[in-house]
């Protein structure tokens, strides 16, 4: 799914492009992970992610979603996700892991 990364700012001209996001995140069976995995993503708008976090769950999900993100994504946050494969993303404990342009 779309996942908010911290930054110090975004260039407009970067959304769509690929970046390679790295993490010892648990695996898919909820095990933190023995391997560095990779993974590559899409930068989207701001916009777009809003949008989706907005829109997106119950009214559980969306309580956890304005407890940890009240103002959704700002300026100094960047979001991206497959376009590929919605099932690949970042994982629980990927928090804080780098991504990179290659």
């Amino acid at each position: 799914g779309l996942a908010p990364m911290t930054h110090q700012a975004l260039k407009k001209g970067m959304v769509g492009d690929a970046i390679t996001t790295v993490g010892w995140g648990r695996d898919e069976k909820d095990i933190f992970g023995k391997e560095l995995t990779s993974i590559d993503v899409t930068i989207r708008s701001n916009k777009e992610c809003n949008s989706h976090y907005n829109g997106s769950g119950n009214r559980v999900e969306k309580l956890a979603i304005q407890s940890q993100l009240p103002s959704y994504i700002v300026a100094s946050q960047f979001c991206a996700d497959n376009n590929i494969n919605s099932n690949v993303g970042v994982c629980h404990g990927d928090s804080g892991g780098p991504s990179f342009f290659r």
